[in-house]
């Protein structure tokens, strides 16, 4: 029975193999360049309230 199911199993364990690799590849890929992407607009806010913090600060002196 086994041995009846290796040659229907193993292209669909190639294929999922194969998918799976892809889809880590996809998400390593998508969740770098997401967090790239989050990590500049955070600097640039980061960077806007410092401003905002400063200019606030330094008129209220």
């Amino acid at each position: 029975m086994c041995l009846f199911l290796i040659p229907v199993m193993l292209p669909l364990i190639i294929v999922l193999a194969v998918l799976y690799i892809v889809g880590l590849i996809v998400y390593l890929i998508l969740g770098t360049c997401t967090w790239f992407i989050f990590k500049l607009i955070f600097n640039k806010f980061f960077i806007f309230c410092a401003i905002l913090f400063a200019v606030f600060f330094f008129t209220h002196l």
